[in-house]
């Protein structure tokens, strides 16, 4: 027998079951079993071959017996769970033993379930879907935050880099293809009166192949059309020969587009997430050298006049500032989307979030991130399946207990981050759903053991789900939403802030009215501006 065999099943529709038992009786049983709920299934005879087995192709969770001959399932445990590439998978040791010493040792080098022979079937099959669901999330929530550790690596340059604009664009491409793992990155010029392929050629290709990809979206004008539409490129099969996202110009234009060739068909969805923001960089960067060649020539021809060379540097500043307020605002619109939330309600929450933490006293800086995180509250939803976040009706408890999930995922996305913005973001998601008298969610915590973020983004929140028309309530009136606030202040929400929230509801008034989601609302702000 091969280290693994696979079972003979119809199309893979569920998950990856490694089965490692010497005993070939009880991998027929499992492996029965396992088909019948459409998992995909491979045998191992033995602990070595089941270790192989991993190495060859990582499943998404292993059944193993624990008495087994030469190496025992504790040692297959303590190895998988040793691995930083292998510890994620969940792994259940299977035992005829109920010697509560042997589980213990199961517990101590890893093991995330137990079950006892003879095998209750229900069991089984009820253990193994809530691994599978929670290894599911676990992974959604790894790729979260690869998204974001790409972004910030493609983003973050060394002091020594500072004026030199070739050296950054050379690199910010090449971390660009080493982490889309593409055979090269291309910037390609959409509109005739913008020059794009001096700005970012292809790295690590020639001018040659800049002029040849020119000619190619000539050639084809259904891409061209795509690109002027602003459609996303998406290459198909098993390889994706190529994947790519327009770029904008701060009046709206497509100007082109930022294309990986040869990114491999297992990133598309981070590699389009990661080109995004790419696109935004690029676009920034456009208009800051245009900025910068008008610079030059009113230093030369008018040395004298400084107020315009200053305008045209506040102008390249503000553009960039923008281009990182979108990457972070489209992070968390994608979580909105999958709510049916609109973009508007993300632009209220920074706006009431940003006039309550001024009214607090909170420092500039914290204002300034406050602003940006309060925009990361509902990411975790993220990886709550869409039939329990866009149910129409109520949620059953268990499907309650479900969602109050969002809080752990949001958090776990952000955590573990040096950058300021992250760790507030991680405190806010954490922290939204707690009440000042400690009945909140997820720990229960009372006062002010809520970080003073999460307090402030807790009332923008409520107030804002009050004053929105949502699938299951009408909009409450202004009055109606302030008059709410007073009457659960103390209980649900900081006193404290509740009152400072009322004594700056005529801004807050103004913002709710002027970014509500009525059609049409907000429509002409399709780059949030210091989210208006």
């Amino acid at each position: 027998m091969s280290p693994a065999t696979p079972s003979p099943s119809g199309p893979r529709r569920g998950a990856d079951v490694l089965i490692i038992d010497d005993d070939e009786s009880v991998r027929g049983l499992l492996c029965a079993v396992l088909r019948r709920e459409g998992h995909a299934v491979r045998e191992a005879a033995n602990g070595a071959a089941g270790l192989a087995a991993v190495a060859e192709q990582a499943p998404d969770l292993i059944l193993c017996d624990l008495n087994m001959p030469e190496m025992d399932g504790l040692e297959v445990c303590q190895r998988v769970k040793g691995d930083e590439a292998t510890r994620h998978i969940p792994l259940v040791l299977i035992t005829g033993q109920a010697d509560h010493s042997v589980r213990l040792r199961g517990i101590e080098v890893g093991a995330d379930d137990y079950l006892t022979k003879p095998m209750d079937i229900a069991e089984l099959m009820a253990r193994s879907r809530s691994l599978l669901r929670g290894k599911r999330l676990d992974d959604e929530v790894r790729r979260q935050r690869r998204v974001i550790d790409s972004m910030i690596t493609i983003s973050t340059f060394h002091p020594d880099y500072a004026g030199d604009t070739e050296r950054i664009q050379e690199e910010f491409l090449r971390r660009a293809a080493d982490l889309l793992r593409a055979e090269r990155i291309a910037v390609i010029g959409a509109a005739p009166d913008v020059k794009t392929a001096p700005l970012y050629a292809h790295w690590p290709a020639t001018e040659a192949d800049a002029a040849a990809a020119q000619r190619g979206l000539a050639e084809n004008p259904g891409i061209g059309e795509m690109l002027r539409d602003g459609t996303r490129l998406e290459g198909g099969g098993e390889v994706a020969p190529a994947v790519g996202v327009p770029v904008w110009d701060p009046a709206g234009r497509v100007i082109g587009a930022v294309v990986a060739f040869g990114a491999a068909a297992e990133v598309k969805r981070e590699s389009l997430a990661i080109l995004e923001a790419l696109a935004l960089r690029v676009g920034a960067e456009i208009q800051l050298r245009g900025h910068s060649e008008r610079l030059e020539m009113l230093v030369a021809e008018r040395t004298k006049d400084l107020r315009l060379a200053l305008h045209d540097l506040e102008c390249a500043k503000q553009a960039l500032e923008r281009a990182q307020e979108e990457t972070i605002f489209r992070l968390a619109l994608a979580a909105e989307y999958r709510d049916r939330e609109t973009a508007n309600h993300l632009r209220r929450m920074a706006r009431y979030s940003e006039l309550l933490a001024e009214a607090s006293g909170l420092g500039a800086e914290e204002i300034a991130l406050l602003r940006y995180a309060s925009l990361m509250h509902d990411i975790g939803k993220i990886g709550i399946p869409d039939h329990v976040l866009q149910k129409s009706g109520p949620l059953t408890a268990e499907e309650y207990e479900l969602m109050k999930t969002h809080t752990l995922v949001g958090a776990s996305i952000c955590d573990g981050s040096d950058a300021p913005l992250l760790q507030m973001s991680e405190r806010v998601a954490l922290g939204h759903h707690e009440r000042w008298d400690g009945s909140g969610y997820p720990h229960r915590r009372r006062g002010e053991e809520t970080p003073i973020e999460a307090r402030i983004v807790a009332v923008a929140d409520v107030f804002d789900a009050l004053t929105t028309k949502r699938r299951y309530k009408r909009a409450w009136t202004l009055e109606e939403s302030f008059a709410h606030l007073e009457e659960i202040a103390g209980t649900h929400l900081d006193p404290r802030l509740v009152g400072l929230f009322l004594e700056i509801r005529l801004p807050v008034s103004q913002i709710a009215q002027a970014l509500g989601d009525a059609p049409g609302a907000g429509e002409a702000d399709r780059i949030p501006h210091a989210l208006r």
